[in-house]
């Protein structure tokens, strides 16, 4: 057997368990040798089991059920600091609920209100109404496992078209914990390109093996995710794609966060992502005292100033 990203033939083998939904399901790995990337050997015919109508993406509840004219205010505050870094109740809002989604942008040259946005795997759409509410309005979306298509009153569509099917270019086209999914992704990004205005950007937001929570977690590493992630890539990996690609790598801008290490230390108790003592179904979960909590969220900041964290965001622009 080949790595089907550098075509090296040695490599080495893991059994990793179905965790998220805790079917303990085994699969078979590959982690190649030169490259790094670490691949799932037999992908089923059939993922829609993989992706019950409770999984995370889908599960998502629409923007326009904001519980309050407040709530949506505050989104708009969030999704404003993380895109352009101003405004203070954007920012404390930021600090207190992240996300790397929107904030991605931010390293976007020139980026305007005119910008043709692409948002590829984006569930409900969540991101993409919050970037249309501040101003955003060439945005489109798309989820080939959405069951229809969603109009919302603020004019964004989102689709449930493969990414082949969508007319016109865009000047950005992001996915976001999407890529690792994609079956060929050397012809995957090759669509991607086809897409892309002369002087756009892709991001694309990933998990990234090779990393330290993969050497200190091996198969219990949260992020694997068996049997839906297809690949865990490395920047040695994406580099090779991109080149074949007609495709080069900008920038890379780690921003992993604390989840690589409570979600893995779950995986070792034996404890699923989507069981009622995690705290990813609870909050408040006493798992772990606030001191760990703390010392992870300093970790994996300490991670991404040293290329070490466990996910990436990778900014290509055509050659």
């Amino acid at each position: 057997m080949q790595c089907k990203i550098c075509h090296q033939s040695q490599y080495t083998t893991h059994t990793v368990r179905e965790m998220m939904f805790g079917t303990k399901e085994p699969f078979i790995y590959i982690e190649c040798n030169h490259c790094h990337t670490i691949q799932l050997v037999d992908i089923p015919a059939d993922m829609t089991p993989y992706y019950p109508d409770n999984y995370y993406s889908l599960d998502v509840q629409p923007p326009t059920a904001y519980a309050s004219p407040l709530r949506a205010f505050l989104e708009r505050a969030r999704t404003k600091f993380a895109v352009s870094n101003t405004g203070i109740l954007g920012k404390c809002m930021f600090l207190r609920y992240p996300d790397g989604a929107p904030a991605s942008l931010y390293f976007i040259e020139a980026l305007s209100a005119d910008i043709r946005i692409l948002d590829v795997g984006c569930g409900t759409g969540r991101l993409l109404y919050d970037l249309r509410e501040i101003g955003f309005t060439h945005t489109t979306g798309t989820d080939p496992y959405l069951k229809a298509p969603i109009h919302y009153p603020n004019g964004l569509v989102v689709h449930n078209l493969p990414i082949e099917q969508l007319t016109g270019t865009f000047d950005v086209i992001m996915l976001h914990h999407v890529f690792e999914h994609i079956e060929n992704p050397e012809a995957y990004l090759t669509s991607l390109r086809e897409k892309l205005s002369d002087n756009g950007t892709i991001i694309i937001r990933i998990p990234v093996a090779n990393c330290a929570a993969w050497h200190t977690y091996g198969t219990d590493w949260v992020q694997l995710d068996a049997p839906r992630h297809f690949f865990l890539h490395t920047p040695e990996g994406m580099d090779m794609l991109a080149e074949r690609t007609g495709l080069i790598i900008d920038e890379i801008v780690f921003d992993s966060r604390d989840f690589q290490f409570w979600g893995s230390e779950q995986y070792k108790r034996d404890i699923p992502l989507m069981d009622e003592r995690s705290l990813a179904m609870n909050p408040r979960s006493t798992l772990f005292t606030k001191a760990e909590r703390h010392r992870w969220k300093q970790q994996a900041r300490e991670l991404n100033a040293s290329a070490q964290g466990d996910q990436a965001c990778f900014y290509l622009k055509k050659q």
